[in-house]
């Protein structure tokens, strides 16, 4: 399992830390997922082809 934490508009995933408008990947269950972070919300999307 994959804990991120969202803190003042900056997620953080382990020591990757990642500001307003970026794309994360990062590989859940062996599925790879991309997390837009945008200033009202943060999406995950589908796996990426």
């Amino acid at each position: 399992m994959v804990f991120y934490y969202i803190y003042h508009n900056i997620i953080i995933f382990g020591n990757i830390v990642a500001g307003i408008g970026d794309v994360v990947y990062l590989k859940v269950r062996g599925e790879e997922k991309g997390i837009s972070i945008a200033p009202s919300q943060t999406s995950i999307l589908t796996p990426t082809p």
